[in-house]
């Protein structure tokens, strides 16, 4: 009896037990079906959530806060720039880049930098950035200093270009701030720049604000900024022998912009200027002259050619090379390149005739032949197909003569392409 109440009693709290796990683990019908419709419900917001962004393509932005920076040092100032501008050496090569960065730093400060560099400018100091060039060796005979010191003198100037400001670096601390003036721009930075224009004399100077005006108002300075050049050439400043080269070059600086601009004006007084007392020729004058007036230079090309005081060869080269520009076009420069032929021809008779350094004589003038033979007209060829013929007559040799047929063909050939129309 005792063992049966015992398995009923197991048996009870057994099946009492297996009821309550099995509530405990199966939440009612309703509830489940309540959470499996909540699962679903946001499975499809979710799903509607991403197509939204598919369709806008919108990136998601979270913004975060970041506090200001209490203690951020001030930007400098303009004086801050021109100091370190003034630091810099030429012996650095990280000085232009340098220069380039407070250069645009000031540009970037506007017209709060130009009350400080209008105080620099006022100074009159400066700072060049180039080196100066390496010396050359000495001249190895008489004959090779005479050449060098001709070259370098004020006739050889002729032979080369007018100089012109540097597009892609100023090589002074000044004419960098000129351009950054310019850069700069507006009422007051027009005002400075047309204040030093009427302070300086420095060439390269004047040709930098030529350019700076230019941009800043275009043609409303002009007359100014040519009757200040002609006021420098007219009476040009001393220049010190150990002047740098920017300086000696003043002149043509200032020619150069007489030449772009096509100015006439000075024409009367350049002539004045074109020999000096002691018998010396201005390159930079003659090149003015002959750029400028053309064939119309003539008369006073011939009549410097025959001044007595020009005595020396290569002032005599330089007024020749000016003049044989016009052959075929003009008679008097026809007159100068008979007369130099002949002194030419008979400098060469009389060299060694197994030196053929002796044809340097009769090159200048053979050469100007054919100068730009390509763009002269059909006139212009013919005459100059007539001087060749007049100088063969004037020689037997052998050498001259085969020149005198290489080149008469090529002149041929370009007078027959001419006249056919032909434009190559």
């Amino acid at each position: 009896m005792k063992q049966i109440i015992a398995i009923l009693a197991a048996a009870l709290i057994s099946g009492t037990a297996t009821f309550m796990l099995t509530r405990a683990e199966s939440p009612p019908r309703k509830e489940q079906e309540s959470s499996h419709a909540q699962d679903a419900k946001l499975v499809e917001l979710r799903r509607e959530n991403q197509a939204l962004k598919a369709r806008s393509n919108i990136p998601e932005v979270i913004e975060v806060e970041v506090p200001a920076e209490s203690t951020a040092e001030p930007r400098p100032d303009a004086a801050h720039y021109l100091t370190q501008l003034q630091s810099l050496q030429a012996t650095d090569g990280r000085t232009k880049r340098r220069a380039v960065h407070y250069f645009e730093s000031l540009v970037d400060l506007s017209e709060k930098a130009l009350p400080p560099i209008e105080n620099f400018l006022a100074a009159s100091q400066d700072l060049e950035f180039n080196l100066p060039p390496e010396p050359r060796p000495e001249p190895r005979n008489e004959d090779e200093a005479r050449r060098r010191k001709w070259r370098e003198g004020e006739a050889g100037r002729y032979f080369r270009p007018f100089p012109k400001p540097d597009n892609s670096f100023p090589p002074t601390l000044r004419l960098g701030l000129l351009e950054t003036i310019a850069h700069i721009g507006g009422e007051h930075a027009e005002t400075l720049l047309l204040k030093v224009l009427e302070k300086t004399l420095r060439g390269v100077e004047v040709a930098y604000l030529e350019i700076a005006l230019q941009e800043i108002a275009p043609d409303q300075h002009l007359d100014r900024i040519l009757a200040v050049t002609r006021s420098i050439l007219a009476n040009p400043p001393t220049v010190a022998e150990d002047a740098s080269e920017l300086d000696r070059r003043t002149k043509g600086y200032l020619y150069s912009i007489l030449v772009k601009h096509n100015d006439r004006i000075f024409v009367d007084t350049a002539k004045g200027l074109l020999i000096t007392e002691d018998g010396s020729l201005d390159g930079y004058a003659l090149s003015y002259l002959r750029q400028v007036l053309g064939v119309d230079a003539m008369p006073i090309l011939l009549a410097a050619y025959k001044d007595p005081r020009i005595t020396n060869e290569f002032h005599k080269a330089a007024l020749r090379d000016a003049a044989l520009r016009f052959i075929g076009t003009s008679a008097e420069a026809d007159a100068i390149f008979h007369e130099s032929v002949k002194e030419g021809l008979a400098k060469v008779k009389k060299g060694d005739m197994f030196d053929f350094k002796r044809y340097e004589h009769i090159a200048q003038p053979l050469g100007a032949l054919m100068r730009d033979v390509d763009e002269q007209p059909v006139h212009v060829i013919t005459a100059r197909r007539k001087l060749l013929g007049d100088v063969r007559k004037q020689s037997s040799d052998i050498l001259l003569q085969f020149g005198f047929s290489a080149m008469d063909k090529r002149l041929g050939e370009e007078q027959k392409r001419r006249q056919s129309g032909d434009p190559k």
